[in-house]
This record gives C-alpha cells, sequence and structure tokens, in this order.
C-alpha cells in the first residue's frame, strides 16, 4: 500500500471547536486507520499512514488549524 509512516495523533480542542474537527477527520479517511474518543488530557487519538514526512507534514499543518496536537512515532511494530 505505500504507508510507510505510521503515528498516532493525540489531539484536544474546546467543544466549539469540536464539530469543524470531526468534519475534518471525516474529510481525511484515507490517513486515518482508526480515530478514538479518549479520557485524560487529551479528547481523541488519531492512528494514521501517510506516504511520506511530507504528506504527514501537510495533513499535521490543517490539523493545526482545528486542534492541538501531540505526535507519536511508531518505531517499529512488535506484535
Amino acid at each position: 500500500m505505500g504507508y510507510n509512516f505510521q503515528v498516532f495523533i493525540q489531539t484536544k480542542m474546546d467543544f466549539r471547536s469540536n464539530k469543524k474537527y470531526l468534519n475534518f477527520v471525516d474529510s481525511k479517511r484515507n490517513f486515518i486507520r482508526h480515530h478514538y474518543k479518549i479520557s485524560g488530557q487529551m479528547n481523541y487519538m488519531i492512528h494514521g499512514a501517510f506516504h511520506s514526512n511530507s504528506e504527514l507534514d501537510d495533513f499535521l499543518t490543517e490539523l493545526g488549524k482545528y486542534a492541538n496536537y501531540q505526535v507519536l512515532n511508531v518505531i517499529s511494530e512488535l506484535i
């Protein structure tokens, strides 16, 4: 498939931005493997897959319009 860059992206926004964020996520389904609502300091977690770092960077630039985020890179899959 060529989606070499696997990442987890935790997102946080205030309730007023929630609908715009969810619309953005829905429009980017090609890159999103899973989308979770989570507890704790962040609101959601995206499991994303991208062809390249530049594709990920473009996604994050646009995501930044809707939410604050933290990216966790997958180093290797163990199981």
